[in-house]
């Protein structure tokens, strides 16, 4: 392969050519946008045109404008499908960032459309950051100092992460396995009374995605079940007996968190005596609202099952009572002010991955907020477990980058769960 960077007067028809036959791949069509000829006619006057050559054919394509001092936009960036994920990609991306740094610009701008998870994961990779999003057009830029200060950061990181070795050891991570609940509470950290069309996992949902999430992860010290209220799950022993296959040097101990409101049925009872060994049942005390909850512990301590009772309640409640994190807006604009919060915020600090969709995430308002697109689908602070064309030790490495993280994007747009911000009374219901 190599680049040819077209020199003034540019071929239109040369680059009319290639971004008709880019046009089927683009999302949206590039046709459905503008006039392809009227596009080219301008692009060829004014921007940097690139091409990637192969065998004396045009394979990739870039037109970049970089007649505005210290800024640049990259108008239209496209690999044809047969050469993706041979490098081409990358190759063109860094002779542009090469040219344009010595141009002297010190940002270079595009924009890509937010439902083309592969661009906007590809463009992450090349060190371009999320500036906000305009409709469903996500806008990125890359910054040259910042990504060198990044570079000299990463480094350091992996290899803080050489010392540590390699393995993948997750101190929390939640499975949320149902978006139902028997209560509906306006402050719920999961946002459960908010899900339009909530879900289950099934049964073979949930086998494809402990078997993915233990490939990516060594160790799991504390592996929670919860949702929702995990009880309405009618696969939930199946799942159960699934995750007690893993051995105890891949789980030391499973969670078990459960509202009160419901008995828990014989046969999962029966499940987590037979493993009560690595077991603790999560008992969340409502008061009133957990109406079996008596039943539930009278239950626990006959078989043996380890429990414990967080109450919501009356006096003296768990952590205070609890915090409103429905205000998605974002509060911080600093990574500097971000970091400083995040590293009070519990929940950050002690690493609770959460796993919801067949995706692993940061915590249940990072998921939350990408899902509800408040927050772009940065592919370094989630990782699609499920997604076979992603290679695992990629996903693993994601994870590792995670770990290291002092904060994510949804940081900035969080009040953090930690001490000196309001508390509010626990399990106020929604009409």
């Amino acid at each position: 392969m190599k680049i040819e960077h077209d020199i003034l007067p540019h071929s239109t028809q040369r680059l009319e050519k290639i971004l008709r036959k880019l046009d089927e791949e683009l999302i949206p069509k590039l046709s459905e946008r503008v006039s392809v000829k009227e596009y080219a006619a301008k692009l060829t006057v004014h921007a940097e045109i690139y091409y990637v050559v192969e065998h004396g054919e045009d394979i990739a394509n870039a037109a970049v404008y970089m007649n505005e001092k210290g800024k640049g936009f990259i108008s239209s960036f496209g690999v044809l499908p047969k050469y993706q994920r041979i490098g081409a990609g990358r190759i063109l991306m860094r002779r542009i960032l090469c040219d344009a740094k010595q141009k002297g610009i010190e940002e270079l701008s595009l924009e890509v459309f937010d439902e083309n998870e592969r661009a906007v994961r590809f463009y992450y990779a090349q060190g371009f950051v999320a500036e906000g999003k305009k409709g469903k057009w996500l806008r990125m830029k890359y910054r040259t100092e910042i990504e060198k200060r990044k570079r000299e950061k990463e480094q350091k990181e992996n290899e803080k992460g050489e010392k540590m070795g390699k393995t993948v050891n997750l101190k929390r991570t939640a499975f949320c396995i149902t978006q139902r609940c028997t209560l509906r509470c306006k402050l719920c950290l999961a946002f459960i009374p908010y899900y339009k069309d909530p879900k289950d996992v099934t049964r073979e949902e949930a086998e494809r995605v402990l078997d993915n999430y233990f490939q990516v992860v060594d160790v799991a010290d504390v592996f929670t079940i919860t949702g929702g209220e995990p009880l309405m799950n009618k696969d939930l022993v199946p799942i159960l007996e699934k995750l007690y296959t893993y051995t105890p040097e891949q789980v030391k101990r499973v969670d078990f968190v459960t509202n009160g409101t419901l008995k828990i049925p014989e046969e999962v009872l029966d499940v987590f005596e037979r493993n009560k060994e690595k077991t603790r049942i999560v008992l969340s005390d409502y008061g009133e609202l957990s109406s079996k909850i008596d039943w539930v512990e009278n239950q626990l301590t006959e078989r043996e099952i380890p429990y414990r009772v967080s109450k919501f309640h009356g006096n003296d409640l768990y952590f205070d009572g609890w915090i409103d994190f429905t205000d998605h807006s974002r509060k911080i604009d600093t990574i500097e002010e971000r970091d400083a919060m995040s590293q009070q915020c519990i929940h950050s600090v002690g690493k609770y991955f959460l796993i919801n969709e067949g995706e692993l995430h940061s915590c249940s308002r990072s998921y939350w907020r990408m899902r509800q697109g408040i927050i772009p689908k940065n592919p370094e602070e989630y990782v699609p477990l499920m997604d076979q064309a992603i290679p695992v030790e990629e996903k693993r490495e994601t994870v590792r980058k995670m770990l290291i993280q002092k904060s994510s994007e949804s940081c900035a747009h969080c009040v953090g769960l930690r001490n000196g911000v309001k508390r509010c009374y626990p399990a106020e219901q929604l009409p």
